[in-house]
């Protein structure tokens, strides 16, 4: 993983550093595709760290759910949802379904990325009037882009 910073910590396991935490944390694989998206975003997609939150907690029906990667537009509201899986997982609709219930939490959120390193699916999402979801999918978006939506 060239242009990551990665670390044997005291006990021998491996950890790399996570600019939007800015801390070190295990390098698991889903981890890895974690920082490669993260990394996606920003370099090629200008998307600032400050947009970016990773792993927040979010309380659904009493519920506490975490997600991989929220990113916010210049107004502090949640716009793109990420997830995030091994490269071992396909993802599939039930995965999306996984995703689904985030936007519960975050109504705010117009698009919804999954990605597990292979694959990599981007929705904008349309929020019916019975409170439904449907999906349309398009390239991500660049960040000044979804400012403007």
């Amino acid at each position: 993983m060239e242009n990551y910073k990665i670390i044997k910590n005291a006990v021998g396991s491996l950890e790399i550093y996570d600019p939007v935490r800015r801390k070190y944390v295990a390098l698991t694989p889903e981890e890895k595709i974690r920082q490669h998206t993260i990394n996606f975003l920003n370099k090629y997609l200008k998307y600032p760290y400050g947009s970016m939150g990773v792993e927040c907690g979010v309380r659904i029906n009493k519920m506490f759910f975490r997600t991989d990667i929220i990113i916010t537009n210049k107004k502090a509201e949640v716009v793109m949802i990420v997830e995030c899986k091994q490269e071992e997982v396909t993802l599939t609709k039930n995965v999306e379904q996984q995703v689904l219930k985030y936007f519960r939490g975050y109504p705010s959120a117009r698009f919804l990325l999954l990605a597990n390193g292979m694959d990599v699916r981007c929705w904008k999402i349309l929020k019916n009037d019975d409170d439904k979801f449907s999906f349309v999918s398009v390239d991500i978006p660049f960040w000044n882009e979804i400012n403007d939506v």
